[in-house]
């Protein structure tokens, strides 16, 4: 990527940047040198014939015992296959020959495929390996038509649970027709009947839609499927269960990946409260409807309003998306006004991260900017403050400073402590639950304020 980005800006198309960045090394493969005593081959095989073999060689390495885990494969198949490629596609005699020739001449030097001792072999990469494997089925499906679209949704189906497939599912639909793409993401929507989910299990097949539908060039041209996936993963915030917090996080990483262009976001309500007890889930609720709607006043609703996790997911995801000096007096309220202890210190916290990272970690305990959360109300001892220094690695000649400035920015002083509010707040957003307030880990768990202010 470095060469490619000498002479031109890097695609943005991850796709097109693959296959730039395959073409410039098959162009450096110099196999001619390798086939240098067959004047009548060397010159036939070019970056497009390189690109054929290299294709047949990632299907044959996903098909094995170890799958796309692997990216090996032994000398004596690698020539194997070479020697099928130039006796069957390039019609040459000495097939054999050439192919030990063009394997030996990979122990002597690295190209895109590379010598790993033991006689065996690999992509340079791991990504070859997925971007070939994904376009030996392209090129099934697309040109060869070996590949129908029961065979695509097939495919889909058995891979659908495996993380090491999903780049390569994803680069498949990012070269087939929307169309396709719009059936699989259906399918693979329709695999997950909430009804008969157990709430801890994680559907796996819901972020990998997501991201396939990430890669389709025109998302109107599927916006039935693209909403019926969209109330699917709704329904799994809504559904009253508890869903693990890696699944959770997934969906919002993967949403992030389409963000506000999700076809028919509009005709969908996003409540802002949810029908369970807080965990995980509540926490990144507002940070989905951030990432999908853009909708900045259904976040501040989420940060008045909802519950304890809730409210510190919306107030995080208004300090990344919008952070403005809209943003900033919002979160210096809440640090302030809000009742509950613990909602006071993920606002003060985020708050002060919008400053630096001594400002994100000094008002917790445990100075990883999670709780405890100390009473920022309170004055914060000398001692704990340097040590929220030396973690944000600043030197101590620039400690106080660093303190003006932060003091600056929150509006009050650390030293000192939060001026309380002068008269009775505004009817307040409910206080977290009893669980949340017993479950210790971070995030999305309140770890209980220490009023001790101890460093």
């Amino acid at each position: 990527m470095a060469i490619l980005n000498r002479n031109q800006e890097l695609p943005r198309d991850r796709v097109d940047l693959y296959a730039q960045a395959t073409r410039l090394l098959l162009h450096q493969w110099d196999t001619e040198r390798a086939l240098a005593e067959f004047p009548g081959l060397s010159t036939d095989i070019g970056w497009r014939e390189k690109h054929d073999l290299l294709r047949r060689v990632a299907s044959f390495m996903q098909a094995g015992p170890s799958g796309l885990k692997g990216n090996m494969i032994d000398g004596p198949t690698l020539t194997t296959l070479i020697e099928d490629y130039l006796h069957t596609d390039l019609h040459f005699p000495q097939s054999r020959a050439a192919a030990r020739a063009v394997v030996e001449h990979l122990r002597q030097r690295n190209f895109i495929l590379c010598f790993v001792g033991a006689d065996s072999y690999g992509f340079v990469h791991r990504t070859f390996l997925e971007y070939f494997c994904a376009a030996d089925f392209v090129h099934e499906f697309n040109i060869a038509k070996t590949l129908d679209e029961a065979g695509l949704l097939s495919l889909f189906d058995q891979h659908c649970r495996d993380d090491d497939w999903r780049e390569v599912l994803r680069l498949i639909c990012s070269q087939i027709d929307d169309q396709f793409v719009g059936q699989i993401v259906e399918r693979l929507a329709m695999r997950t009947n909430l009804d008969e989910w157990d709430g801890s299990t994680p559907v796996s097949e819901l972020p990998l839609a997501i991201l396939c539908l990430s890669e389709a060039r025109n998302l109107a041209r599927i916006e039935k499927q693209a909403v019926i996936l969209l109330s699917k993963t709704i329904g799994i915030f809504v559904s009253g269960n508890r869903p693990p917090q890696d699944f959770i996080e997934d969906i919002v990483s993967a949403s992030g990946e389409i963000g506000d262009r999700w076809p028919g976001r509009l005709s969908i309500e996003f409540p802002i409260s949810l029908n369970s007890s807080e965990y995980f889930h509540h926490w990144n609720w507002p940070k989905f409807i951030a990432v999908v709607t853009a909708d900045r006043r259904k976040v501040i609703e989420c940060a008045m309003q909802g519950t304890w996790d809730i409210r510190r997911g919306a107030c995080e995801s208004l300090a990344k998306h919008w952070p403005d000096e809209s943003t900033r007096e919002l979160l210096r309220a809440r640090a302030v006004e809000d009742q509950d202890a613990d909602s006071r210190g993920v606002a003060c916290s985020v708050f002060g991260g919008m400053h630096s990272e001594f400002g994100r970690i000094v008002g917790t305990k445990d100075l990883d900017g999670n709780g405890p959360y100390l009473d920022h109300l309170k004055p914060l001892s000398r001692e704990h403050i340097q040590r929220a220094a030396e973690r944000a690695g600043i030197a101590a000649g620039d400690l106080e400073a660093q303190i003006a400035s932060l003091n600056q920015h929150l509006g009050w002083d650390i030293r000192v402590g939060a001026p309380r509010p002068a008269v009775p707040p505004a009817p307040q957003p409910p206080a977290k639950s009893a669980a949340a307030a017993r479950r210790s880990e971070p995030p999305g768990a309140s770890r209980g304020l220490d009023d001790t202010n101890r460093g």
